[in-house]
């Protein structure tokens, strides 16, 4: 569970962290911007300031690069939250293709194992 702004976050699907050098990326109306984490139906994103973007949103002109190869989604803001570096936004991606959802699930079925074989036994 997740605390964000003292309210408790279930979390619905695993999140991948992401490093910046990392093969996921995205640009939202030909802006880049820095992906934090990555989830089986969405990503997150690091903001500059709060008013970038609002809770509900929708996005249509997204594209998000997945181990070099790009993507043409549509996304809508989940939410905007404030760490102590950026804002954090969440970005629930929709209208993808079946070989977009299949490439970003493989994309996080595979960094999944690398993540869990870090945890000790």
């Amino acid at each position: 569970m997740t605390t964000i702004n003292n309210t408790a976050i279930q979390r619905k699907f695993l999140r991948i962290p992401i490093a910046e050098t990392s093969e996921v990326n995205i640009t939202i109306g030909g802006k880049p911007y820095q992906v934090f984490n990555v989830a089986s139906s969405g990503v997150g994103i690091c903001l500059d300031k709060a008013d970038t973007f609002t809770p509900g949103d929708k996005l249509t002109d997204v594209v998000l690069t997945i181990d070099k190869v790009p993507c043409q989604v549509t996304g809508s803001i989940s939410h905007v939250s404030r760490n102590d570096v950026h804002y954090l936004c969440g970005i629930e991606l929709l209208d993808m293709t079946p070989e977009t959802s299949k490439l970003l699930q493989r994309f996080v079925d595979n960094n999944k194992a690398s993540l869990f074989s870090l945890i000790p036994e």
